[in-house]
């Protein structure tokens, strides 16, 4: 459509047809929807403004309420649901590792106050029982090679017997081989062995600390923080807190945007929908024109000048004396 121009030279004709199609290209003032509709320009600025003003503050409100993606210490960062099933399989392994690894532990230390079966003198070392019954075989060898009185065989016998009680005592807090529930029973060392290769390698630990479970589990501990500095309202785990934000932030796929894939996306193409207005309102403006441009003294709007034309405006009537232009 070609620009609508008056030229004062028009005659009065003219002026009303222009003033009529400017009119029409305009429009009816009084059916903006914006706050402000006394004029074109205050109208789109007022648009303006709340699109800029309402971007602004959802960029701001997602921003601190979820923070940066990138920042996140997590493998998976491209998405809140990505990080989050992320942790949540790391913890759930930790967990299983951890459980399945306390037997291991309790007969650990059990053997390590005992000692080691190897160390043990006696000719069977492969159990504290076979090692108690060879002590034996052999005392009782030695009592019966050794020209001994009677008294002195019962002294020794009193001995071996003060030893085998506390042998049994020890026995007795290590509990029955046949109760372990490791597939090799026959001793602690074989079972511990078999758990300590189910553990693997402590080297292998992706931790900077890797001297024992305990020291990488408390460095994992130290790196998520303390749960009481959380800002959500559940602090009890990593795993309410998450979801408690979760629960805030809603659903993806109940997002109005066309990209619903993360909050991330849905506020870059919620961006990319506000800035496309930019275009519209600079086609309505070359449209309208340059308010500073025309030669009337009111320049502050359309409006305005078209009421001002419209004042200067002679009554115009034909030969029967009819109004032609009221």
């Amino acid at each position: 459509m070609a620009k609508i121009q008056i030229d004062i030279r028009d005659n009065v004709n003219n002026w009303w047809i222009k003033s009529n199609q400017m009119g029409t290209a305009i429009g009816d003032l009084t059916l903006l929807d914006t706050s402000e509709d006394s004029d074109l320009v205050g109208s789109i600025n007022s648009l303006k403004s709340h699109s800029d003003t309402l971007t602004e503050e959802l960029r701001d409100d997602m921003d601190s309420s979820i923070g940066v993606l990138s920042s996140l210490t997590t493998t998976t960062k491209t998405s809140l649901v990505g990080s989050i099933n992320s942790l949540k399989t790391y913890t759930d392994g930790l967990n299983t590792t951890l459980r399945a690894n306390k037997d291991s532990d309790d007969a650990y230390i059990r053997t390590t106050m005992i000692g080691s079966l190897p160390s043990l003198t006696t000719t069977t070392k492969t159990s504290l029982v076979g090692s108690i019954n060879s002590l034996k075989s052999e005392t009782d060898s030695d009592i019966n090679n050794l020209n001994l009185g009677v008294g002195e065989i019962l002294d020794q016998l009193s001995i071996i017997d003060s030893d085998i009680v506390g042998l049994t005592s020890i026995t007795s807090t290590l509990g029955n081989l046949a109760n372990l529930t490791t597939t090799t029973k026959s001793s602690i060392v074989l079972a511990i062995n078999e758990l300590d290769s189910e553990m693997g390698s402590k080297s292998s630990l992706t931790t900077t600390n890797k001297t024992s479970l305990v020291n990488a589990i408390n460095e994992l501990d130290s790196d998520m923080g303390n749960r009481g500095s959380l800002t959500t309202t559940s602090k009890l785990s990593l795993v309410a807190a998450i979801n408690e934000n979760d629960g805030e932030i809603g659903t993806l796929s109940s997002l109005t945007t066309a990209v619903k894939t993360n909050l991330v996306a849905s506020i870059n193409s919620l961006r990319t929908e506000v800035t496309g207005n930019d275009s519209d309102i600079s086609s309505i403006n070359t449209v309208i024109g340059t308010l500073s441009s025309l030669t009337t003294t009111t320049k502050t709007s359309v409006v305005g000048a078209i009421n001002e034309l419209d004042r200067r405006l002679i009554n115009v009537y034909d030969n029967a004396g009819t109004l032609l232009n009221s």
